[in-house]
């Protein structure tokens, strides 16, 4: 995946970024800006609800906008850290999203 797709997948959180329109509206003296981010919140909240009712599980919706900034939020780790850690095994994230073994990878570099 290029990082071009991979950036795309910020636009999944319409929430922070309606968040962060609204933001930039307000500084720039849009008086309304705000209703996008009411609006989205709602429809979010309205997702969410729908899909825990069909689901048959229970689901805190105060939570549901601090999840979608932190889902947010994480999106920008692999531009920062190419490594990941599972159940105590780390391992760097290559080309192509190869897994390679952090100790064959140092190995290779020494």
């Amino acid at each position: 995946m290029s990082k071009n797709c991979y950036a795309a997948e910020l636009l999944v959180f319409p929430l922070p970024v309606a968040i962060l329109a609204a933001v930039a509206g307000i500084l720039a003296g849009v008086t309304s800006a705000p209703l996008l981010a009411l609006a989205i919140l709602t429809l979010r909240l309205l997702q969410v609800a729908a899909l825990a009712r069909a689901t048959g599980t229970r689901v805190a919706l105060s939570h549901v906008p601090l999840l979608d900034v932190l889902q947010f939020g994480v999106q920008f780790v692999p531009y920062f850290d190419d490594t990941v850690t599972w159940r105590g095994y780390t391992a760097r994230i290559g080309p192509r999203t190869v897994l390679l073994d952090v100790i064959q990878t140092a190995a290779a570099t020494a």
